[in-house]
């Protein structure tokens, strides 16, 4: 058995960079189990991507994927170092095999991609192309200039030295007298322009390199410079003539064949300018020289829109012995900006190891793996490495240190994230990035004391803010204060009115807020949808090229910012197992999410391309995705925060749908269908709302309670001897209404008691306390529970009889907990999407009729029943687990194969260029039979 400490150290060691040291400790795991398949993989890459050894890490490699053939990462590492090594036509074999072994289109399509990069075929055939048009400039019958007397050493040296002293003044007069005794001189002619360059006068210098060539008509070199300031000074047309006449001078000169094409590009003619690069790399005899030329080219083909020439050509020149940090730094940044990620690292580290620690390729570096959100720790050491350098500016050290504050904040990582704000803040106490950045992270650990604090010390610099004014509505909506919630987002969208963020905050605390209609969360939503359709909404329909094939497989993308540990990924996860499995869909994702955990690393094995885009604009992203041939892309936030509804209403994709991540309208005129459980969507009520087509399914989601397990506790009315009703919601949920009814409950029952969870450490907020006493409540009635670790959180249901449901946003995820520890919710059914998901989740185990109240009476008739009936209570908490556990995997099945036949219905009709409408999937189309409605079946013989 393999050490694990010593694997960790080995992985631990490489995100560090202690290259040699991680390459031991692999060695170590590796000798103790030689089929190691993670030590494999983490030894070929350190050796291939990361010390730049890519012959020594393919044996590493071919032996991971021996181990573990249906780990693509493991394929994808391989074939790019074949390429690197230029056995490219092993690669292109090693391709075909990854596609027999079931490998999804969508990644082989983009290693097909990158060995048509490394051939080049393109880029040599434009090489070639361009080295034929350009002939050999005719010789220049020279005239001999009169010999003049060689400029004194004396002098000479003197002058030098009062340039290199900066004393322009005494160098001037020195200047001058020379040239009166040497008029044609041209190595005072030189330094006359180099003077007034250094003085910061180029009219001046430009002046002075005119007179010097009308003196020496015949030197090159002052020929050479005149072009070069004419081309600063923004004339290239008159810079073209003045290199052309020195190439006449010094036809052997490849520094003149760039400056010639830098003249030409700058005047927009590309395709004269070419030739004159590439004849310039093909007469560079020097490292510096063969650079400069190389650069030029990149640049210009970069800046003149041709991308994929750009990118093959420097996918050739990395693959050439140069040793040019430069060059590598240059092709990293012109590879990142076109989007080939991995190739600009390689690009970075080739330049490290030429020139270690050079700052702007650290500095690139951390640019290209910021593009993968699985590398926060490399992107921690790169950030180290640079603040370990001693002259950095003030300036950039801070600039520097707030970047590393958001990686070890996405780490999650709060003590190192902590520590370095209160860095920033000694030297610079005001800094805004600092103030927003512990804000967030008091709001990511759900402390909301901290968050407090956060904010009043913030809001004293930045009163008006906006990402501090919007911190302060959401810390209010989540303290249970609606109202003051919904007020500070008013303030906000008065100051900042084309606030997207704002507008989409205002309106999920609207979803809280009691006595809200169906029609005014629908005008709500339709506003939204307006807003964002005038800043991002395409001007007119730009189409889409993908294939209209009703049988294709569908590319489908998945946007959400909660791929990692949160609520949303319980419900999400177990179907995305199932989608992972199947033939007719890839499944991209496009993840936004500021944390990188576990559960992201889950997610990451299940997709078959992971897109990070936290950091992409609109623009970008919504490139990306039509460039990845999205045929449906999902949004699985909602206003949820972190979303992207801005791509969305971009249409990027030919059907956009939303799903999970909030259970309202998007209000975006884009977004196609709404995902539903087919469970009580009857009314008029719920149309209002949308602006979505439903695409209603027999069930939406399956929620992942199998992973707890805290065991059920027996009903602890029987113990006690009354009732003890509980609520776990978050605070923002409990407003004054569902204070007055719970307490309606209370009465009802005089001996009952009821338990408030999702306090703060520091107690109840006044205002619940304030509204119990108003409701008559005695104080020794209720218990308040603060926030605790999950743990604690699921014993706590153990002296919980029955759940008491907020309104109008009901439980969702703790409605689902509740059930796993046995314990039912009582809920009002209301009009609203969220006032209907505990009445959703009671029905999957068929306890809705039981629970699930259509007005108040009706919930206070259930009340009085379930205290009139503790045994009958007891047998469903006893029977609750075990029912849930027979559907969870079954759930999860239906759900996947419900989605899948409900997104080929909705493209069949795109493919047929009609509209969308409203579309259902039943168990009847899935050939199953509808599972039991009451508990009683389940129960079995306990009922």
């Amino acid at each position: 058995m393999t050490d694990t400490t010593l694997l960790q150290q080995a992985l631990q060691l490489h995100e560090q960079w202690k290259y040699e040291a991680a390459r031991q400790a692999y060695a170590q795991v590796l000798a103790q189990e030689p089929g190691h398949v993670q030590a494999l993989y983490g030894m070929g890459l350190l050796l291939g991507q990361h010390m730049l050894r890519s012959a020594e890490a393919l044996p590493y490699l071919e032996a991971a994927i021996d181990a573990n053939p249906r780990a693509f990462v493991y394929w994808r590492t391989y074939i790019n170092m074949l390429i690197r090594e230029g056995l490219l036509d092993m690669a292109s074999s090693l391709i075909g095999m990854a596609r027999e072994q079931g490998m999804q289109e969508i990644a082989l399509v983009q290693l097909e991609k990158d060995l048509a990069l490394s051939r080049g075929e393109e880029a040599a055939a434009f090489l070639e192309e361009q080295a034929a048009l350009l002939s050999a400039p005719a010789p220049k019958v020279r005239v001999a200039a009169a010999a003049q007397p060689s400029l004194p050493p004396g002098p000479s040296q003197a002058l030098a030295q009062l340039l290199q002293q900066r004393n322009f003044s005494q160098a001037d007069e020195k200047l001058t007298a020379l040239m009166r005794q040497y008029p044609r001189s041209a190595l005072l002619w030189h330094a006359r322009i180099n003077l007034e360059q250094e003085r910061g006068r180029p009219a001046a210098a430009l002046q002075a390199a005119a007179q010097a060539v009308r003196r020496l008509p015949e030197d090159a070199g002052l020929l050479l410079l005149q072009g070069e300031l004419l081309l600063e000074g923004r004339q290239p047309e008159h810079a073209e003539s003045s290199f052309r006449k020195a190439l006449v001078l010094q036809p052997q000169s490849t520094k003149i064949y760039w400056l010639l094409g830098d003249a030409l590009f700058a005047q927009g003619k590309g395709a004269e300018a070419y030739p004159w690069y590439v004849h310039a790399l093909l007469r560079a005899e020097d490292e510096d020289s063969q650079t400069q030329a190389q650069v030029r080219l990149i640049e210009a083909l970069h800046a003149d829109g041709r991308s994929w020439v750009c990118a093959q050509l420097l996918a050739l020149l990395m693959q050439q012995p140069n040793r040019s940090a430069r060059l590598y730094r240059t092709g990293g940044d012109v590879l990142r900006t076109l989007g080939w990620h991995l190739q600009a690292e390689m690009a970075y580290r080739m330049a490290l190891q030429v020139q270690p620690g050079w700052r702007p390729a650290l500095i690139g570096l951390h640019e290209a793996l910021n593009k993968d959100s699985s590398r926060m720790a490399e992107r921690a050491t790169c950030l180290r490495q640079i603040l370990a350098q001693e002259d950095l500016s003030a300036e950039m050290r801070l600039n520097i240190r707030s970047v590393l504050a958001d990686v070890y904040f996405k780490q999650g990582d709060w003590s190192a994230c902590e520590q370095t704000l209160d860095e920033i803040q000694a030297e610079d106490e005001t800094a805004v990035h600092v103030h927003r950045l512990r804000c967030w992270m008091a709001m990511e650990r759900n402390d909301l004391e901290a968050m407090d604090a956060a904010l009043r010390e913030a809001l004293r610099y930045w009163p008006d803010e906006h990402d501090l004014m919007q911190a302060q509505a959401i810390y209010w909506s989540r303290r249970g204060d609606v109202l003051r919630g919904m007020a500070q987002y008013d303030a906000l969208l008065a100051k900042y009115p084309h606030s997207a963020v704002g507008h989409s905050g205002r309106l999920l605390t609207m979803a809280h807020q009691p006595g809200v209609s169906p029609a005014q969360i629908g005008e709500a939503c339709r506003a939204y949808g307006r807003l964002m359709q005038s800043l991002h909404g395409a001007a007119e329909d730009i189409g889409h090229a993908n294939a209209k094939d009703p049988d294709k497989v569908l590319r489908v993308g998945f946007v959400s910012a909660d791929l990692r540990h949160h609520a949303a990924a319980k419900f999400f996860m177990p179907v995305m197992r199932d989608l992972a499995g199947r033939r007719d869909m890839e499944c991209i994702a496009y993840c936004n999410n500021e944390v990188h955990d576990a559960v992201t690393n889950e997610f990451m094995a299940l997709f078959q391309q992971w897109r990070g885009v936290r950091e992409m604009s609109t623009e970008a992203m919504t490139h990306l995705v039509r460039e990845d041939g999205i045929d449906i892309l999902i949004d699985l936030s909602g206003h949820t925060a972190g979303q992207r509804l801005d791509v969305f209403a971009c249409r990027p994709a030919p059907l956009q749908l939303t799903w999970i991540g909030n259970p309202g309208s998007t209000g975006l005129q884009t977004m196609d269908y709404m995902v539903l459980s087919d469970l009580l969507l009857d009314g008029h009520a719920v149309r209002q709302q949308l602006t979505e087509h439903m695409l209603r399914l027999p069930l939406a989601y399956v929620f992942e309670g199998g992973i707890h397990a805290e065991p059920v506790a027996p009903l602890p009315a029987l113990r006690k001897g009354h009732l003890t009703f509980g609520s776990f919601n978050r605070l923002v949920k409990v407003n004054r209404e569902v204070v007055a009814v719970w307490a309606q409950v209370l009465r009802s029952i005089p001996d009952a008691r009821l338990v408030i969870g999702a306090c703060e450490p520091s107690g109840p907020p006044a205002h619940l306390i304030q509204w119990l006493q108003q409701e008559g409540i005695a104080a020794e009635r209720v218990s308040f529970v603060a926030r605790s670790g999950f743990a604690d959180y699921l014993k706590a249901h153990g002296d919980i009889d029955i759940c008491l449901d907020t309104f109008p946003f009901t439980g969702g995820v703790v409605t689902n907990h509740a059930l796993w520890m046995g314990v039912p919710t009582l809920t009002l059914v209301g009009d609203l999407l969220g006032g209907r998901q505990s009445a959703e989740v009671l029905a999957r185990v068929g306890l809705a009729g039981d629970f699930a109240a259509r007005d108040l009476q009706e919930l206070l008739n259930l009340a009085r029943y379930w205290n009139g009936h503790l045994e009958q209570l007891a047998d469903i908490r006893q029977a609750l687990r075990g029912a849930l556990q027979a559907q969870e995997s079954s759930q999860a099945g239906v759900v996947s194969q419900a989605l899948a036949m409900g997104l080929r219905k909705a493209w069949s009709r795109w493919c047929k260029g009609e509209a969308a409408a409203d579309l259902c999937v039943s168990y009847e189309d899935l050939g199953l039979e509808a599972p039991e409605t009451r508990m009683q079946a389940l129960l079995g013989a306990a009922a």
